[in-house]
């Protein structure tokens, strides 16, 4: 006599969910990726930051890096935006906080904390400014220059309408700041150069900022009460 045994139903795979935690573990992977490869651009530039120099640093693995990121060159861009988006924070914050001052000192507030903070942390600031990248890199740092002079067109749009700055194009006069201050701190932030003289070199590049838009020097310097003691970090 055949028994015909009732089959017992199967399971149905459990489907992976992602949970809070799992979320959490994630980003602190993803963010410690990102530290690691801040930390080596601090002191050695993009092109130290290698997958093992990265991964090495950050105690993790090339397939971990390349989960969260789809190369390289997609993780050193992300560090690129997140450092270069602090440091349009911090000077847009100080160039809003000398508007009532005027443009001459809003323009010496952009100058002087963007150059503060550029010296005092030249490594990092060659990497941001200056040193060879890749074209994904690149395209960051084109946008954020765009970021940084339509920053200032509208500081001179505004006072060319109230009558305080010579009638002039905007937005070729903040895309001419923006260059001239990049050209001029190429030779201090060099890691060859020494230290250069942070004072001297905050005031020369703000009169030739201030010249450049028509705009006299501010008569009483509360720019330097600004908080620029953080460098590029």
């Amino acid at each position: 006599m055949v028994h015909f045994l009732a089959e017992e139903p199967q399971e149905e795979p459990m489907a992976y969910r992602e949970t809070d935690a799992t979320r959490r573990a994630a980003a602190a992977r993803r963010t410690g990726l990102e530290l690691a490869a801040a930390e080596i651009i601090a002191t050695e530039g993009f092109r130290a930051a290698t997958v093992k120099a990265v991964t090495t640093r950050a105690a993790s693995s090339a397939g971990l890096l390349y989960r969260y990121f789809d190369s390289r060159e997609n993780l050193l861009a992300a560090v690129f935006s997140t450092l270069a988006a602090r440091e349009l924070a911090a000077v847009r914050t100080a160039v809003d906080a000398a508007a009532p001052h005027g443009a001459a000192a809003q323009l010496v507030a952009l100058v002087d904390t963007f150059t503060r903070r550029a010296l005092a942390a030249r490594r990092t600031a060659w990497a941001l400014l200056v040193e060879p990248v890749d074209a994904g890199i690149d395209v960051e740092r084109l946008e954020y220059r765009r970021a940084y002079a339509r920053l200032v067109a509208d500081v001179v749009a505004a006072a060319v309408a109230r009558g305080e700055l010579p009638e002039q194009d905007a937005a070729l006069a903040g895309a001419g700041v923006v260059g001239l201050i990049g050209e001029a701190l190429t030779g201090p932030l060099s890691p060859l150069e020494q230290d250069p003289p942070v004072q001297t070199t905050c005031d020369g590049l703000a009169r030739l900022v201030l010249g450049a838009v028509g705009a006299s020097r501010p008569d009483q310097p509360h720019h330097r009460q600004l908080h620029h003691r953080e460098g590029v970090s």
